[in-house]
Formats: structure tokens, sequence, C-alpha cells
């Protein structure tokens, strides 16, 4: 967990009260979290590799190698709901 001003801590997701399908997850930790937290890390993410990523990921698309359910990029694209594990 991050808060932003990038701060961390950690956090334990409660899975017993979580609802993933409706969005909700439910964290635990030590101390009180501040009221708005992210998930993802505030970290640079180097845009060189995007290009030709985004070419590999349509031409095994174009082929139909990408399974529903099995690929984030098919579940984003057909508006599904992700699958967290």
């Amino acid at each position: 967990m991050e808060d932003k001003d990038s701060n961390t801590a950690k956090v334990n997701i409660v899975w017993d009260e979580s609802d993933p399908e409706s969005g909700l997850i439910v964290l635990q930790s030590k101390e009180e979290p501040p009221s708005i937290i992210s998930l993802v890390p505030n970290e640079y993410v180097n845009p060189n590799p995007i290009p030709q990523a985004i070419i590999k990921i349509v031409h095994e698309y174009e082929n139909g190698e990408l399974i529903s359910g099995k690929s984030a990029i098919v579940d984003f694209l057909t508006r599904s709901k992700p699958k967290i594990r």
C-alpha cells in the first residue's frame, strides 16, 4: 500500500470479507491507512518496450492465441471483470 506521499506500508488482503466481483477488496494493516491509498506503487515505467509489446499482443490476438479469462488484455478489451488471484 502506498499513500499520496509515497510512504509504503505492509497490508494483507482479507479474502473472506472481500468481493472482487464487485470491486471490493478489504485490507488489514497494523496502522490506520490514509483516506486515499494506491495498491500500485508510483514507480517509473520505461516506455521504450511498449510499442513492440503492443505489436506482439496484436499479432497474438489476430492469430487467436489469446484466450478470454486467461489474458488481462482480452478481459480489458471485452470489458470483462478482471481476474484477481
